[in-house]
This record gives C-alpha cells, sequence and structure tokens, in this order.
C-alpha cells in the first residue's frame, strides 16, 4: 500500500506543475483562441444534454457538416464545465496526462524517477505543445497527449508480450485518434509501426538476424499479429471520428490541380531550417505574428516573390535549453543501458528533415508522393511530434548525469565516468562556447541595434523594426543567463574539484538575472514570485550538504520549468470574454431583418472577430469563402468557377446562387466589380475587427421552388450549366446523382406559394401549394445524413444546384420536412471498443490491488517466521 500511495503521488504532481504553469490564467478568463473553439463546445454540450451524439454544424455553410459528440474524456469535461473555462480545462487535464505517459514510459526504461521527472517536464511544456493553444488547436492536444501512453504500453507489451497489453496500446492509441486531429495521429502511427519494428528487433538480442528468425519464427510472428490486433482496435475504436472526417473532407487544394502549384500549397507552412535556434533561443526570431511586443519575422508561411510581412506564424518551438544540452550529452555518451538513444536520434532527425518541407525537401518531397501525405499538408507539423525524442534523449542524459551526481558524493565520479570522460569533456566544451558565444552576441547586437534596425525598417516599419532589433539581443541576453545557469548546475555533476559553498551560491547570480529578465519581459510578477519560491528553496538545500546532493536534480527540472514559462506564457493571450460577444451596429440590424427568408452573409475575406465569435454566439449563419482553406471539393470548385479575384471575390451569380443579403467586407467595396450591386447599411471597428456591412440589391430567398429541371451527368457537367450566361436559378435547378429516376420537368413559369414553417440546425419544415410538379430546393448544405418526407412520405434527398438539398414535389398541398438523421453505425463500434477497454481496466487494477494484497500477506507471514 505505501508503493500505492507513493505512485499516486506522481500524477497528482504532474497536475500541479500544470496548474502553475498557467499561473497567469488562473482566473479562468478566456484564453484567446482561433477557429470557433466555444461555438464547437457549445454544439456538443447541447448534443450531450439532449441525448444526441451527432450534431449538424451549421454555422459555415463552407463547413457545414455531420460532427460526432466523440465518446472521449474530453467531452466529459465539457459536460460537466462551463464553457467558457473548459479550454483551460482540458489543457491542463491533458497536458498532466501527456506528461503522466511518458513519466511510465521512461520508468519502463529502467530510468531513474527523477530523470523520469525530468523528462514528463521537457515534453509536458514545450513549446511547440503550449503554443498551439493561440490558433485554437486544442483538437491537437486532445489526440497529442496520448501519445506517451501509446509508447508505454507498447514497451510494455514487448516486455511481457503479454495481450492485454496490447490491447492497451491500441485502446489509447484509439482515443488519441478520437482526439480529433487525424493527421498528426497517422504520422505517429506510422512512426509506431516503426518502434515495433525496432523493439522487435531488439529480442535477437546476440542472436544474428537470420538465426532469430528460424528459431524465434513463431515469437515473431505472434508478435505481429498482437500489433495488428492493435491496430485493428485502435481503428474500430476511432471509427466514429475517422468516417465523420473521411465523409465531410473530401479534400480539394483550394482548386489546385497542378503538381507544381499542390506542392507549394501544402507546403507554404514549412519550418525553416535557421530557426533550429528557437529550440533554445526563443524571442530570436519573435514569437507570433501580431505579437505587439515579439512580432514574428521569419520565413515560415512566406512565398518567393511575397513580402517578408507576409511571413506567419503562431508557434514557437522552444524545448528549454538543458533538454537541448542534455540531447547534445545523449549523442556523447555511451553506456550500454542507453542504447535506444540512436533509434530516438534518428527518429528526432528524421521529423526535423521532414518539418523543412520546401526549405530541404529529401524527406517531405517523398512523403509528398505518397497520395495520403500530399492531402496532410504543412510539414511544420512535424514538429509537433519532435518533443517526444527530444524529452525521451535528454531523460536518457540527465539519468547519466544524475547518478554522475551520486557518484561524485562518495567520491567515485572519475570511476563513473571511465570510458566517456574524453566524450563528456567534448559535451561540456560546446557548453562552455555556447555561453561565451551568447554573451559576446549579446554585447555584439546591442552596439549594432541601429545596424540591425536599419536592416528591417525597410520593411516592417519603424515600430516593429524597434521591436525586431531589441528582441534579438534581448534573446540572446536570455541565452547567456540559462545557459550560465545550467552550465553551473552540470558542473555540479561533472567537475572533478570538489565545490565549496561559494560555488554553490555563484548559480543564484544568473538565476535571479534571468527571473527579473523575464519579468521585465513578460510582466507577470506571478513569474516573479514562482521564481522567488524555487531561489529561496535553492538557498536552504545549499546550506546544508545533506540535502544538496539528494535535491540538486530537483534545481534542474525547477530552472527548466522556468525556462519553458517564460516562454511558453507569451502565448497565453486572454481576452475579455464578455467584450468579445457584445453586439455591434452590424450584428443589430442582421437581428433585427432576421424575419426575412434569406440565408447567409457572405464574408470576403476572412474577419477575426465576425466569423470565430460574434456571428456563431448570435446563431447567424455564414459562408466563408475557400481562400487557402481546405474545404470539401464541391464546394472548392463551384466557389472557383465564380471567382472574380482575390480582393472582392466572386461574381454576383454566385451570392444568387447562395441566396446570400449580406456581405461583410473589412474593407469599403464601393469602387469594387460589385459596387453597382451592393448597398452600404453600416461599418464598425474595434480591437478585433474593423468590418463594414453591404445589402445586395434584389436578394433572394433561402428556398425556392422550380418547375424546370437539367439532369447533370456528373459535377462538371452540373457546373457547366450553371455557369452558362443564360442559367436563370429562379426557373431552373440542375440535379445531380439522381439515383431512382431521369426527373422530367420542363415548366419555366412555375405558379406556387411555399412557407418556410420551422427551422433548427436538425430540421427544417416546409408547406408548398402548387398546381404543377416541382423541385424544392432549400439552400442548405447537401449531405446524406439528411433525409426528407412529403407528407410523411419518404422521398429521394436530391443534390440540387450542386450544393444543396432537394425534393420532387407533386401538384397540390404539400408538407415537406428535411430532418437530421445520422447513421449511427460507427457509434457503436466505439461504444462497444470503450465499454470492453473499461471492463479490462477494472479486471486489470482489480487484479493489480489483489496481487498487492498477496505480497503484503507473504510479507508478514515471513516477518512472522522470522520473529519466532
Amino acid at each position: 500500500m505505501k508503493s500505492l500511495k507513493k505512485e499516486i503521488i506522481y500524477p497528482i504532481i504532474f497536475a500541479l506543475l500544470s496548474t502553475l504553469f498557467f499561473y497567469s490564467n488562473l482566473t479562468f478568463s478566456y484564453l484567446q483562441m482561433g477557429d470557433v473553439i466555444l461555438w464547437d463546445i457549445k454544439n456538443i454540450k447541447d448534443a450531450i444534454f439532449s441525448g444526441n451524439l451527432y450534431f449538424w454544424n451549421n454555422a459555415y455553410f463552407t463547413t457545414a457538416s455531420s460532427s460526432a459528440v466523440p465518446i472521449h474524456p474530453k467531452s466529459l469535461l465539457i459536460a460537466l464545465l462551463p464553457n467558457d473555462i473548459y479550454p483551460q480545462i482540458s489543457i491542463m487535464f491533458h497536458i498532466t496526462v501527456m506528461g503522466y505517459g511518458l513519466f511510465l514510459f521512461l520508468r519502463e526504461k529502467k530510468l531513474s524517477v527523477k530523470a523520469s521527472l525530468f523528462g514528463a517536464t521537457a515534453l509536458m511544456f514545450s513549446n511547440s505543445i503550449i503554443t498551439l493553444i493561440l490558433p485554437g488547436h486544442l483538437g491537437k492536444f486532445e489526440t497529442y497527449c496520448y501519445f506517451p501512453f501509446v509508447l508505454y504500453f507498447l514497451s510494455k507489451a514487448m516486455n511481457t508480450e503479454k495481450w492485454i497489453y496490447f490491447f492497451f496500446t491500441g485502446a489509447f492509441l484509439g482515443t488519441a485518434f478520437l482526439g480529433g486531429a487525424l493527421d498528426v495521429a497517422m504520422y505517429f502511427s506510422l512512426f509506431l509501426s516503426c518502434y515495433f519494428l525496432y523493439l522487435l528487433y531488439n529480442k535477437k538480442n546476440d542472436k544474428k538476424i537470420t538465426d532469430f528468425l528460424k528459431t524465434d519464427i513463431k515469437k515473431i510472428i505472434i508478435l505481429c499479429v498482437k500489433f495488428a490486433l492493435t491496430a485493428v482496435f485502435s481503428f474500430l475504436m476511432s471509427l466514429q471520428i475517422i468516417m465523420i472526417t473521411k465523409n465531410t473532407q473530401d479534400m480539394g487544394a483550394a482548386g489546385v490541380t497542378d503538381k507544381k502549384q499542390l506542392w507549394e500549397w501544402a507546403t507554404r507552412w514549412s519550418y525553416p531550417p535557421e530557426e533550429v535556434l528557437g529550440f533554445f533561443m526563443p524571442g530570436f526570431f519573435g514569437y507570433y505574428s501580431g505579437s505587439q511586443t515579439h512580432p514574428y519575422w521569419g520565413r515560415i508561411a512566406n512565398m518567393k516573390g511575397e513580402p517578408k510581412t507576409s511571413n506567419f506564424s503562431l508557434t514557437s518551438a522552444n524545448i528549454g535549453y538543458i533538454t537541448f544540452i542534455f540531447i547534445i550529452f545523449a549523442v556523447f555518451i555511451s553506456r550500454k543501458k542507453y542504447s535506444e538513444k540512436y533509434f530516438w536520434i534518428g527518429t528526432a532527425l528524421f521529423f526535423l528533415t521532414a518539418s523543412f518541407g520546401r526549405y530541404f525537401p529529401i524527406i517531405y518531397g517523398a512523403l509528398f508522393q505518397i497520395p495520403i501525405f500530399r492531402d496532410a499538408r504543412n510539414p511544420n507539423k512535424f514538429i509537433e511530434i519532435i518533443p517526444i525524442p527530444f524529452a525521451i534523449l535528454s531523460s536518457f542524459a540527465c539519468d547519466y548525469i544524475f547518478k554522475a551526481l551520486e557518484a561524485k558524493k562518495e567520491d567515485k565520479l572519475l570511476k563513473y565516468l571511465e570510458d566517456d570522460y574524453k566524450y563528456i569533456n567534448a559535451a561540456k566544451k560546446i557548453m562552455y562556447i555556447i555561453a561565451i558565444a551568447s554573451a559576446v552576441s549579446a554585447l555584439i547586437t546591442i552596439l549594432a541595434n541601429g545596424i540591425i534596425y536599419n536592416h528591417f525598417v525597410s520593411d516592417w516599419k519603424e515600430a516593429n523594426a524597434a521591436l525586431i532589433s531589441k528582441n534579438i539581443f534581448m534573446s540572446f541576453i536570455r541565452l547567456a543567463l540559462i545557459s550560465s545557469s545550467v552550465l553551473i548546475l552540470i558542473n555540479y555533476a561533472l567537475s572533478l574539484k570538489d565545490i565549496t559553498i561559494k560555488d554553490k551560491f555563484i548559480l543564484i547570480i544568473p538565476l535571479i538575472g534571468f527571473i527579473l529578465f523575464s519579468v521585465y519581459d513578460l510582466g507577470h510578477i506571478g513569474f516573479l514570485i514562482i521564481g522567488s519560491i524555487i531561489v529561496f528553496l535553492y538557498i536552504i538545500i545549499v546550506n546544508r550538504e545533506n540535502l544538496f546532493y539528494k535535491y540538486i536534480p530537483y534545481m534542474f527540472i525547477a530552472v527548466l520549468f522556468l525556462d519553458l514559462t517564460q516562454s511558453g506564457n507569451m502565448f497565453i493571450v486572454k481576452s475579455n470574454y464578455n467584450q468579445m460577444y457584445n453586439s455591434t451596429p452590424i450584428v443589430e440590424h442582421i437581428l433585427n431583418e432576421k424575419g426575412n427568408r434569406t440565408t447567409m452573409p457572405i464574408l470576403i475575406p476572412y474577419l477575426y472577430r465576425y466569423t470565430t465569435h460574434t456571428m456563431p454566439y448570435y446563431n447567424i449563419p455564414l459562408t466563408e469563402p475557400p481562400a487557402a482553406s481546405r474545404l470539401s471539393k464541391d464546394i472548392t470548385d463551384v466557389f472557383s468557377s465564380f471567382r472574380i479575384n482575390d480582393y472582392a471575390g466572386y461574381q454576383p451569380r454566385l451570392m444568387d446562387l447562395l441566396g446570400v443579403r449580406y456581405i461583410l467586407s473589412p474593407t469599403y467595396l464601393d469602387q469594387s466589380i460589385l459596387s453597382n450591386e451592393l448597398i452600404k447599411i453600416t461599418e464598425y471597428q474595434d480591437q478585433f475587427s474593423a468590418a463594414v456591412l453591404y445589402e445586395l440589391k434584389g436578394y433572394r430567398n433561402k428556398y425556392e421552388f422550380v418547375n424546370n429541371v437539367y439532369n447533370a451527368s456528373d459535377f462538371n457537367d452540373g457546373l457547366g450549366r450553371l455557369t452558362m450566361p443564360n442559367f436563370n436559378l429562379a426557373y431552373e435547378t440542375v440535379l445531380l446523382n439522381n439515383s431512382s429516376n431521369y426527373i422530367s420537368l420542363n415548366n419555366p413559369n412555375s405558379i406556387y406559394i411555399a412557407e418556410l414553417l420551422e427551422e433548427t440546425d436538425k430540421k427544417i419544415v416546409f408547406n408548398v401549394k402548387t398546381p404543377e410538379n416541382g423541385i424544392l430546393i432549400s439552400k442548405e448544405r447537401y449531405n446524406t445524413d439528411w433525409t426528407v418526407t412529403v407528407n410523411g412520405e419518404k422521398k429521394e434527398l436530391l443534390n440540387a444546384n450542386l450544393l444543396f438539398r432537394g425534393v420532387y414535389v407533386e401538384a397540390g398541398d404539400n408538407n415537406i420536412i428535411f430532418e437530421f438523421t445520422p447513421s449511427k453505425k460507427y457509434l457503436y463500434s466505439t461504444i462497444i471498443c470503450w465499454i470492453i477497454f473499461i471492463i479490462l481496466s477494472i479486471i486489470s487494477i482489480y487484479k493489480y490491488f489483489l496481487y498487492t494484497k498477496e505480497n503484503i500477506e507473504i510479507s508478514h507471514s515471513i516477518n512472522d517466521i522470522i520473529i519466532e
């Protein structure tokens, strides 16, 4: 029981560290995130409480689709927590899960508890993970954080060869896929296959590979079958999400078909090789685009011929200076115990090189030839996986150095280092070089500040050029302070000289300097409090010889935590939750006119506040034109065929097709090609967006009834018909994929009375009175998860005008109901897998307690015998 209590303390430690890391946001004011995270959370919560595990996402016409409530831990959190604090709690919860998973994995590799704690901390707060907050990639957290548990159970499964651990490997991999970031999970799954093969290869021990295949072929086959079943179980568990994604993301690359253009589109967000400096020099290239204090000036997203200000990044890859140095040490240490380091070095190099994309296309260029990788754009996504091998490698070196501390305490350091001594010396020299070079570079860049400013001013204007030049020398000062602190700490462990009390106190100088620097840079008093507590605790252990060697390893973790906290908190941007949803003249006008029968506004181009917050909050549906985003191919192709240019956007015919009433633009359109089609209504500007609201002249209903049909043979045939100059949307519709029969209608002078009786996200009810047969078109996204009935009789849902729902209506008085009725067959697969997972987990926990109890009883019996 004592052992069990000791194990429970570790996840609590990670939860506390995670909470402490977000010290600046513990008031739970809203974390600024992109996309429509809060709106998605609201939809999921509403679905859960209404007992529906599927719902129709309808705020954006272009991305309207069937969505599932993922059977995932995050769904429980969404149900229990208020919407505005769910993101913070979810992030802290999932980072805790991630840290504990890697902690278990490292201990499975026989590393010390302290080294495992270090590795877990290095992974949890790597800025590659933390900085996903700002662009709003919450799903990536909820995918990525389960990877360490997958590694842990696979490693344990290969060591014990027990079915139960292979099963848990599949269960956690399935949970990762249920997080929703399928491309990242796919990359990891392919890597996991390589790790399995590596572990299988290690099974041969000292045998030759041919002998291993001959003597252990049965074992090899059984292990491969077990791993295959792991993959099958993870697939079945996550089938709910995989099929939803597959059905709703028939990806097109914004209309790009030429392979060269496709390459440029897919690799726009490639990681520039020089930004590897960001692993230990955060802030040198700035932090993120749009930052008021640290604007980004690197090359991410910058294409040839574009202005340098088109560079765009919302991420950082600081892994912590100690982590970086330990990775260097890991390369040099040669102890057999850390032989797995070569696999992780290869893994890190592979993912790093792949992330370079168009800048160094050897690996990503090869992957690009595979269609599945061609769809998953943005090579810099590989950077998100790199912290795992980095954290593992640093833990190997950390374990080695912490054991050197123990050897030093017992005056056995030289014997401990033995053959590694010259290699360790080489690693130490690199550390000295970095510390000296950073101090010299800081001095040079301070003196050359004017020259650096002049270099940037022409492209970045005065204000940003001044910030960039300042941040460059500040990053060198930061590096000099943190590298000095790490240098002193490592010297405590690896110096053959005795450490005096004076030597121990030297660490306080650069450490306090780093803390004060960070407070100045961040402006957060909380960081000063955390740093002061760490310094105070360090002073206590310095003054007690018996505590110094015991607790100095935790100073490595503390300095790493300070390092990552300082840079990571630059990305924890807060917004005023209430102010964000304040109404505006634009919103008020649209809400007041809601009784009309038109469809949604169309936004040209992207507007931050209105597309991500205000409009979804007020349940105003939107159409956001596809630009660089990946949307379904039908949307991309239809919009592209009506494109005028990249500014004003689209021909009036597209507005007519969509039934658009409003255009919301960040700039005036009075001189645009659309100017004669528009009436200016109002405008508004605040800290989030500037927008001008225009109304289209001659806007039409969001539904239509026509008596003239063109049966298209395929999509391109239908698109050709829609774009013909004489095609009139008021009198004719294009039908696609009419499976039951050919519909013949040719009466352009339709007479009808149609009324919209009810409209929700899941149900739309019409009444149509007509003397002639015809087609009712509801200008909502066509999707096979919708069904339609006419007077209570189920009818075929038609694909009308390529994008919309339609139904054939006979003459007379007709009651028509469109309903969202998704198939739940994939949901059952996920639920069954979860039930199996929970039952086997309970059985395993019960057996663990039973085994622990038996061991205690045996121990007591032995003690009684000894006493007797």
